[in-house]
């Protein structure tokens, strides 16, 4: 289940590429990059199944605000509400939007408390790949924010989330 949530998301970013669906599954195995540990995550799914309520929160750039997206159906944020909704039908899920384009992770390492966490989230989604340079600095408030949302009391569940063009690329992680 784990796996498959983490597959079900990247085939959903890579949907509106116009290949053969065993392509797609394809590329989603190899945009993959870490399962780390999958503890808290299993946690939120069993919670989830539960259906005791949660909330799916959303930490980034432009890409998570939504912007340049010509309707709101075609953001990724969606995309995700809509497939906890759909395998959750009957918990109550509360999602939050933490974007704020033009940012970058050094502005979420001092926004990601007040923006997000307060909420107490079980689940994080982190989207600064295209807003970070591929520094040390980036990745210290990369870093930064990864350890406020572990050390976050209710142990929620993170999930970093890498958006690239095929012709240029944002942090590699």
């Amino acid at each position: 289940m784990r796996r498959a949530l983490i597959l079900l998301l990247i085939l959903f970013f890579i949907g509106s590429i116009e290949t053969e669906a065993s392509q797609n599954i394809s590329f989603a195995e190899k945009s993959l990059y870490s399962m780390g540990n999958t503890a808290r995550l299993k946690n939120t799914m069993l919670k989830a199944r539960r259906e005791e309520s949660l909330v799916v929160g959303f930490i980034g750039g432009s890409i998570t605000q939504g912007a340049r997206a010509t309707r709101g159906d075609r953001t990724y944020v969606y995309h995700v509400a809509k497939w906890w909704k759909a395998h959750f039908p009957d918990t109550e899920i509360k999602f939050i939007n933490a974007g704020i384009g033009s940012t970058d992770s050094n502005i979420g390492a001092f926004r990601v408390y007040d923006h997000l966490l307060k909420y107490k989230p079980d689940f994080v989604v982190v989207e600064y790949a295209v807003n970070d340079s591929n520094t040390k600095e980036a990745a210290e408030t990369l870093e930064g924010i990864t350890r406020q949302v572990l050390k976050a009391p209710n142990n929620p569940a993170m999930l970093f989330l890498f958006m690239c063009k095929k012709r240029w690329g944002g942090v590699k992680p």
